[in-house]
C-alpha cells in the first residue's frame, strides 16, 4: 500500500510503501534523513470504483493518483490472452518536480545571502566614514575627501569645515555680456586705478579675529567674515555686471570697470575667510565659485582680472587685501611647509604673482592644476609672509594667500594676437 505524507524538514510531498516501523528514511527532495516516528502521514480517500469491468485499471490508477507514483513495477492483464505482463516503472514526475523546487529555493536563498553580505559591508563603510566625521575635537577626519563632493541636499551630515569646497551650480555660471571691455581699453584698466573711496565696513572687529596656532603652518590671526557679508558682495558684483553700459564714454567706463575689480577683491578676501560654520556655507560657496566661472568664460573679464591684479598688489590705498587673479601656472614649489605657485598674468606676459598654499596643488584631491594650466582664484594678499606666516621659508614680498580657485577648461587664449589688444 503506498503511503503519502510530508518530509519533516522541506514539507514537501512523498510517498511510501515500506511499513512504518522503526525505519530511517530519506527525503528524495532535500535529502535530509529521519526517523519514520517524525514522518506525518496524510489521509487520503481512496477513490470508489464504479465500473466494475475496469477495477483493476481503475484500481491501479487510484493507487497512483493518491500517491502521486507506484514504487513497484504493476502488473497488467492483457485482453486478448489473458497472460500477465510486467511493464516498466513509471516516472515520479511530482517528485522531481517537488525536487526542482527546492534546488531552486535553495539557489534564491544563496543570493540572498549574498546580497545582505554585499550592502551589509556598504552600509558599515558609510556608517564609519559618518563616524570619522563627527569625532570629537581634533580627531575629526575625512581621508578619502567625500565631504566636498557631496550635492548640497546632503552637505548637513558633514562638519562645516569639510565641505569649504561646494560644487559649481550650473544654473549660475551663465556667460556674462560679451561686450564688457571693448578692445581698444584692454591696457587702461591696470595704469589708472583710481583710489577708492574709503570702506571700512569689511574689515572685521577685534571680536572676530581668530588666532591660529603658531605651531600650525599657515597664516597668523587670519580674520573671518560671515555669510551675509559675502552673499551682498555677490549681489553687488551682479548688478554692476549688469549696469555696465558700453555706449558711455570712456573714463565712465573706466570707473565701472574699476569698481567691479574692486567688488572681486572684496569677494576674494570674505570668501578666502569665510565663517564656515554658518548654515549656509555651501549654498554661498557655490556663487561664488560661480563667479569664478563667470570670469573664466569671458575674455574680457579674463583680461580685466589678469591686467588689474599686478597693480592691485602695489597699490597702497586699497581698502582690502582681497584680490581676484587670472593667469598661467609658470612654477609649483614648496617654501618651506606651504606650497607656492608662481602665476604669470593673463595678457601680462612679464608680470606675476605667487600664490600660498598648505597642500602641494599638483596633488590636491579636491581640484589639482599643474605647471601650465590656466587659473582664475579669489585670494588675500600677504604684505610680509616672513610675519604673517608659519612655516614659510621664501623671500619677503607681497604674495596671495590662495582661496577659492578654478581650473580654466579649455584654456583661453591670451589677447596678445589681437592687433587691438595691448599689453
Amino acid at each position: 500500500m503506498v503511503l503519502l505524507g510530508k518530509c519533516p524538514k522541506c514539507e514537501e510531498l512523498v510517498t511510501t510503501s515500506a511499513p512504518l516501523t522503526s525505519n530511517r528514511l530519506q527525503c528524495p527532495c532535500c535529502g535530509a534523513e529521519f526517523v519514520s516516528e517524525s514522518f506525518e502521514l496524510i489521509d487520503v480517500p481512496q477513490l470508489i470504483i464504479l465500473d466494475s469491468d475496469s477495477t483493476a485499471s481503475n484500481s491501479t490508477s487510484s493507487d497512483t493518483t493518491a500517491g502521486g507514483a507506484t514504487d513497484s513495477p504493476s502488473e497488467v492483464v492483457s485482453a486478448s490472452s489473458g497472460e500477465t505482463s510486467q511493464v516498466a516503472e513509471p516516472v515520479y514526475s511530482t517528485a522531481a518536480a517537488a525536487r526542482a523546487r527546492a534546488q531552486s529555493r535553495r539557489k534564491r536563498s544563496a543570493t540572498g545571502e549574498i546580497l545582505k553580505v554585499v550592502f551589509g559591508g556598504i552600509a558599515g563603510l558609510v556608517i564609519a566614514q559618518i563616524i570619522l566625521w563627527w569625532l570629537p575635537g581634533d580627531l575629526r577626519r575625512d581621508p578619502f575627501d567625500i565631504a566636498p563632493l557631496l550635492p548640497e541636499w546632503l552637505a548637513f551630515a558633514t562638519p562645516p569645515e569639510f565641505r569649504s569646497e561646494s560644487p559649481v551650480d550650473p544654473k549660475s555660471s551663465e556667460s556674462p555680456p560679451s561686450n564688457l571691455l571693448d578692445q581698444d581699453e584692454s591696457s587702461e584698466q591696470t595704469s589708472t586705478l583710481q583710489a577708492p573711496s574709503a570702506d571700512t565696513s569689511l574689515q572685521p572687529s577685534t571680536d572676530e579675529v581668530k588666532t591660529t596656532n603658531r605651531l600650525t603652518p599657515g597664516l597668523v590671526d587670519a580674520p573671518m567674515y560671515s555669510g551675509s557679508e559675502l552673499k551682498d558682495l555677490l549681489r553687488t558684483a551682479r548688478n554692476q555686471l549688469a549696469a555696465y553700459h558700453v555706449g558711455l564714454d570712456r573714463e565712465q567706463r573706466r570707473k565701472q570697470l574699476n569698481l567691479l575689480y574692486q567688488t572681486f577683491c572684496e569677494i576674494g578676501q570674505v570668501a578666502t575667510f569665510i565663517d564656515l560654520t554658518d548654515p549656509d556655507i555651501g549654498r554661498l560657496m557655490q556663487a561664488t565659485e560661480a563667479t569664478l566661472v563667470r570670469i573664466s568664460k569671458s575674455t574680457d573679464q579674463l583680461r580685466l582680472v589678469g591686467g588689474a591684479a599686478q597693480t592691485w598688489i602695489n597699490y597702497p590705498s586699497r581698502v582690502t587685501n582681497g584680490i581676484a587673479i587670472a593667469g598661467e601656472v609658470t612654477e609649483i614649489k614648496p617654501v618651506g611647509r606651504l606650497f607656492q605657485s608662481t602665476v604669470t598674468l593673463y595678457g601680462r606676459p612679464d608680470e606675476s604673482i605667487r600664490l600660498m598654499s598648505l597642500r602641494n596643488p599638483s596633488t590636491d584631491v579636491r581640484q589639482n592644476y599643474k605647471l601650465g594650466d590656466q587659473i582664475v582664484a579669489f585670494g588675500s594678499i600677504v604684505d610680509q609672509p616672513e610675519i604673517e606666516f608659519v612655516g614659510y621659508e621664501g623671500a619677503n614680498v607681497p604674495v596671495v594667500w590662495r582661496g577659492l580657485y578654478l581650473v580654466v577648461r579649455p584654456p583661453v587664449p591670451p589677447p596678445g594676437s589681437s592687433p587691438t589688444a595691448s599689453d
